[in-house]
């Protein structure tokens, strides 16, 4: 199990962010429009390959389609310094 996805993991698990919600990066807001064109904000341009991934999970589980709204960069894959984006909002 990655890192980053096993911090995820374990704070969903243990209780820590029942008042959080995971929420996907890729989320798309409300279409605005810059120079005539239109552009969402906040989404990224071209959609990331890497997602975060439980290693050794079923490829459908719970666990893994909540990962998958998470962002994995790799030194190797996409050639950045490497980081994992994870967005929690507190539940209303």
């Amino acid at each position: 199990m990655n890192e980053n996805e096993g911090v995820i993991k374990d704070v969903i698990n243990s209780g820590a962010a029942n008042d959080f919600e995971l929420l996907s990066v890729w989320k798309k807001k409300k279409k605005q429009v810059e120079n005539g064109s239109p552009v969402s904000r906040f989404t990224p341009q071209t959609r990331w390959k890497s997602r975060g991934r439980i290693e050794g999970a079923e490829e459908e589980s719970e666990m893994n389609r909540m990962m998958s709204r998470c962002l994995r960069s790799s030194t190797e894959n996409d050639l950045t310094i490497g980081f994992f984006v994870a967005c929690f909002k507190r539940k209303e």
